[in-house]
């Protein structure tokens, strides 16, 4: 959803012409159906089952972007196909994905209760089942909103002063 927010702001700020380029199909896509619409009304080209491979560059700056073409070979990962896509282009944005990875959290140290979905679990003021700990944002609930995941950070911060204060 980033790379949808850069390109249709770029587009809106005067960009004659905005592409963004996604390493897998459409269908793999992280973007919200929403995200993926207000890009198409907006103008914004995409290019599917590429994956940067190398800037061009002269003394004027920035003049193309080279992609390699990918596929998913029979085990499921993404492969490079050795095809070449070259995009002329005077600016590039970075945008990548992420996802919460439970298995990340350290197994020799007391775990946060997990929610339904897999997320870290939190009470009404964003405090974890561990004490002094407190989450917010896409980690509790997976969705990748900025916006949400600040209110959740001045929401638990609000808490922690309320206990502090008590202490």
């Amino acid at each position: 959803m980033t790379a949808i927010d850069i390109a249709v702001q770029s587009k809106k700020l005067g960009a004659e012409e905005v592409t963004i380029a996604y390493r897998r199909d459409k269908k793999s896509m992280g973007a919200s159906p929403h995200e993926q619409e207000l890009a198409h009304k907006n103008d914004i080209s995409f290019i599917y089952n590429v994956q940067p491979q190398k800037v061009t560059t002269s003394q004027a700056g920035i003049t193309a972007i080279e992609f390699n073409r990918t596929r998913i070979d029979s085990s499921g990962k993404l492969t490079p196909t050795d095809t070449i896509l070259s995009l002329p282009c005077d600016v590039v944005f970075k945008a990548v994905g992420q996802h919460f990875e439970n298995s990340s959290l350290s197994a020799e140290e007391e775990q946060p209760r997990l929610n339904q979905q897999g997320r870290i679990a939190v009470d009404d003021n964003y405090q974890t089942s561990l004490t002094g700990v407190y989450a917010g944002g896409d980690c509790i609930n997976g969705k990748d909103l900025v916006v949400e995941a600040v209110n959740h950070g001045t929401q638990a911060a609000l808490a922690i002063h309320q206990q502090l204060q008590q202490d």
